[in-house]
Order: C-alpha cells, then structure tokens, then sequence
C-alpha cells in the first residue's frame, strides 16, 4: 500500500501502551517533520505517484481473474485464473525470447515510459544512474555507465532513453529482480 505523509502526522518519541485504543489522546503527541516533496532525495517520485497509484488501485476494483491477459503476460506463464496452478516452468522458451525481443506489449510499455523518463531527466548520465538505482539497486559501474552514454547521449533523446530501457530489462541482473 502506498500512502504519503505530512505534516499532518502526528509521532511521538517512543512507543505508548495504548495507542491503539479507541479513545488514545494525542494531544501530547507533535507534527511530523515534512522533509520535503517526494521528488526530494532519496525518493525522486514523480510528483503525482501517489493520486496514480490510488487511481489505479480504485479504478475499477476487477478481480485479475476477470481481465484479459495480454500478449506479453500468456508468454512469461500467466495462469488461466480460474484454475489452480502450483508450479511455473523454469525453462525460458521460445515464445517468451520473441515476445522479450519483438512483441507490442513490452515494446509500447518501454516506449510510453521512455517519453516520460526524458521529461523528467535531460542529462544523459543522470538519466542512466537514476535507472541503474531504480532498475538493479546500485550505481553503474564507469565502464557501465560510459557505454550506456553512447546508447543515450549526453542530452537524452526518447530513442536513446528507449534503446537504454530495452537494454536494461534485457538484463539478468534486472530480471531476477522483477
């Protein structure tokens, strides 16, 4: 669950025994510190994460039982829904290797976010540590991040920070995370 604080919030300096009562006066209790937005360091959000995630969330309430899987989730083993399925494939296959590489659902996802990634990143290099930390956890190495510059460049272009993204959902590194 995602949600956003504020100063708003109350905290206190250590635990009290009834907290989680009914009737818990918090009078003594301060404001929370409000650090700043979530575009701020260490978090860089988007401005508008949280009303998306809420939206999305709250949109519809559908069962994923209910929704079409598309192209892309069939291949990786989505399971029918409405039968019990108790164990996965490990073995990567060929439709999963042509739907990676060519298929429209990947591809128009990469896209849509490569757009908006320049939007909020014009630096190249910049570009590339913030994907490094949010796609694989750590910064790129130096040779990583010289090579990834010449896919990007130094003012990033929606072709670059796309060729970049396929580049990083290519990797084993990123797939064991996601």
């Amino acid at each position: 669950m995602d949600f956003a604080s504020d100063a708003s919030w109350l905290v206190s300096g250590g635990p009290s025994p009834d907290w989680k009562e009914l009737h818990f006066d918090a009078s003594h209790w301060k404001s929370a510190s409000e650090l700043g937005q979530g575009s701020i360091a260490p978090w860089h959000l988007d401005a508008d994460i949280v009303p998306e995630r809420f939206a999305a969330l709250y949109r519809s309430n559908v069962r994923a039982s209910l929704v079409a899987a598309d192209p892309l989730q069939t291949a990786l083993g989505r399971p029918n829904r409405e039968q019990v399925v108790t164990s996965r494939s490990t073995e990567a296959t060929t439709l999963q290797a042509m739907e990676l590489t060519n298929g429209e659902t990947l591809a128009d996802v990469l896209h849509r976010g490569a757009e908006r990634i320049v939007k909020q990143k014009s630096n190249g290099r910049e570009l590339i540590r913030s994907l490094y930390e949010q796609g694989v956890g750590r910064e790129p190495t130096a040779a990583e991040l010289d090579l990834a510059a010449q896919v990007v460049g130094e003012k990033t272009t929606p072709e670059g920070a796309e060729d970049f993204l396929w580049a990083m959902a290519m990797l084993p590194e990123f797939q064991l995370i996601y």
